[in-house]
């Protein structure tokens, strides 16, 4: 990508993305292009400007939890947190495919 030159919202969306499955996932690089369907620069240069742009703060997941909330049945704090994943990460595997609809 030329210095100075913005990205589309697919782009950035897909930045956010690579950031998350490479710092939050654990993932190489190498693996995150894979996930995400593009070649293993583009990921690097993805993962590079969400970072220089301080995007890595849209990854954050908050979770406020009582001890109240927890004491009926562990069990149900799990499946809420888990639907909650879900929601906000549906797509984390889905690659450029989706981002063009």
């Amino acid at each position: 990508m030329a210095k100075g030159r913005s990205w589309g919202e697919a782009e950035h969306s897909l930045s956010i993305r690579a950031a998350w499955l490479h710092y939050v996932g654990g993932l190489r690089q190498a693996k995150v292009a894979k996930l995400l369907g593009v070649p293993s620069v583009k990921a690097h240069r993805l993962i590079a400007w969400s970072v220089a742009k301080g995007e890595t703060g849209d990854n954050e997941i908050c979770l406020d939890l009582s001890l109240k909330e927890c004491e009926p049945d562990n069990r149900q704090v799990v499946e809420q947190i888990a639907e909650s994943v879900v929601f906000w990460a549906s797509h984390i595997n889905s690659g450029v495919r989706d981002l063009a609809r």
